[in-house]
């Protein structure tokens, strides 16, 4: 690009809380920076009063110029360029349609790679929530009413965040749903709250939505959804773990609870496994990774996907699992004269089992355990031998700071033990 071209393309951008959308970046209409920077100042100088704001929207719809906008600041007389008596009103504000907006997320949401059970999850909720706002929808998923985001006030996404449901039985959500629920519509304000400011700044209308009202905002609280009682993780004890994988040793069970201990594979990860693709053991490794073609199927996120070292206690328990003949063809773990993967209500009564044979409770209730404490002891005996987060984090294919927030308390629980190192 020439240097004049450059020039002449010079623009004014502002940036300030009274002006509609909170900026407004138009062309200076002059190829002098000098006079881009006055052109400016007497911008800046309007918005000091109601009647230079009302200049400014003129020159946002084009009903005068920044040249004659310039001058008449200069010259201290706006008559030239207010509005005349006559003059039509300003476009109405383009209000951001809820609807419109669950569309626009649920399409970003597929680009994220979230797995099936995951997307219809979230589904259900965007669609109680469309509902209960008065959203309305053909079978085929076309909008046929919709509804603007700026209209829904605080205490109706407080009474629907935690009013009774139909899907529970006129019972309100469980807290832990309730934390899903309020996340999804935290984010989708959040989408609409930039749409309404694009709209806002390129048609130079008022905003729509003032805030998302489901987060907090310095003094003024947001939306809260039911607290979360948050318990100590539960695992296997090294003892426990042992009794356990001998009390199953000859079943299809122990290997199953092996791939939990010794790679810390989440129940579907671990349900999913193929032999020679995800599972080998020539390399002594571990593949999580999605795949597609008649059982497709998709990590948790994107970070999911993750190669872990196969332990050699682990790769002894599968090795016996493909003696057996537990393993089908294809699939690690299968149900018998079926290759294909371990649904979940299948794992949940293998993981029951395998801990009945082994003198371990199950279940939810306190001082029991379910499939997913498998991958907490597997995170928990890392921790308590001083194994960085960040490791455990990229074995695990989870964040660092969700280990650190789940699984800090087994720091404190050892420190007694480094002292005794000194």
């Amino acid at each position: 690009m020439s240097t004049a071209e450059t020039r002449t393309a010079l623009r004014i951008d502002l940036r300030d809380p009274r002006l509609p959308g909170g900026r407004l970046n138009i062309l200076a209409r002059t190829d002098d920076p000098d006079e881009r920077d006055a052109r400016a100042e007497s911008l800046k100088l309007l918005l000091e009063t109601e009647r230079g704001r009302a200049v400014i929207a003129r020159l946002r719809a084009r009903k005068v110029s920044i040249e004659a906008v310039h001058r008449a600041v200069r010259s201290f007389d706006l008559s030239s360029v207010e509005a005349p008596p006559d003059e039509p009103a300003g476009k109405a504000p383009m209000p951001v349609m809820l609807g419109e907006t669950v569309d626009a997320w649920l399409k970003h949401l597929k680009g994220q790679h979230r797995s099936p059970e995951t997307v219809a999850t979230y589904l259900v909720i965007v669609r109680g929530l469309e509902a209960h706002f008065g959203v309305e929808r053909e079978p085929g998923g076309n909008i046929t009413k919709d509804v603007p985001v700026g209209s829904i006030t605080r205490s109706q996404g407080e009474a629907w965040l935690s009013g009774p449901k139909e899907t529970t039985g006129g019972k309100p959500w469980m807290p832990r749903t309730q934390t899903v629920a309020h996340s999804i519509a935290a984010q989708l304000w959040d989408r609409a709250i930039n749409e309404d400011e694009e709209r806002s700044e390129k048609h130079g209308t008022p905003r729509t939505i003032q805030r998302n009202f489901w987060r907090r905002h310095g003094s003024r609280k947001g939306v809260r959804a039911a607290r979360i009682k948050r318990t100590r993780v539960e695992f296997l004890r090294r003892n426990e773990a042992a009794k356990v994988l001998w009390a199953n040793r000859g079943t299809e069970y122990a290997a199953w609870v092996a791939v939990g201990i010794y790679a810390g594979l989440r129940a579907g990860e671990a349900a999913n496994l193929r032999l020679g693709i995800d599972v080998d053991l020539s390399r002594m490794e571990i593949h999580i990774q999605n795949r597609g073609g008649e059982f497709a199927w998709s990590t948790k996120t994107d970070n999911s996907q993750r190669t872990i070292p196969m332990h050699p206690r682990l790769a002894r328990w599968i090795r016996a699992h493909i003696r057996l003949e537990f393993a089908g063809d294809l699939y690690l773990f299968r149900l018998r004269g079926k290759d294909e993967p371990l649904n979940r209500s299948a794992w949940r009564w293998w993981t029951k089992e395998a801990f009945e044979r082994g003198g371990i409770r199950y279940g939810r209730k306190k001082d029991a355990l379910t499939a997913h404490s498998l991958r907490h002891t597997f995170a928990s005996w890392l921790t308590m031998a001083d194994v960085h987060p960040l490791k455990i984090a990229r074995l695990m294919g989870d964040t660092v700071e969700m280990v650190l927030k789940t699984y800090s308390h087994l720091v404190d629980e050892e420190l007694d033990r480094v002292i005794r190192k000194l």
